[in-house]
């Protein structure tokens, strides 16, 4: 395990560690959407994004209501 040193959290790689510090703590999101102003730090975020906003893929549904959503959380 990897701690990092400026809030604790404990990741699995190396590699896992350096991410979490550009993103969470150096605020740096190299994945930028072509269509809008976003920016994200994960390059499945910035699909998620596109396919949810963009694309308008909700591919979730309630099994109550008529309500669908782009994610399962």
């Amino acid at each position: 395990m990897f701690g990092c040193e400026i809030c604790g959290k404990s990741l699995t790689t190396k590699y896992t560690l350096a991410q979490h510090i550009s993103a969470i703590h150096e605020g740096i999101k190299q994945f930028k959407c072509e269509i809008c102003d976003y920016s994200c730090s994960q390059r499945c975020t910035l699909k998620t994004h596109v396919e949810s906003v963009h694309e308008r893929k909700k591919p979730f549904q309630c099994e109550i209501c008529d309500y669908s959503c782009s994610n399962k959380g």
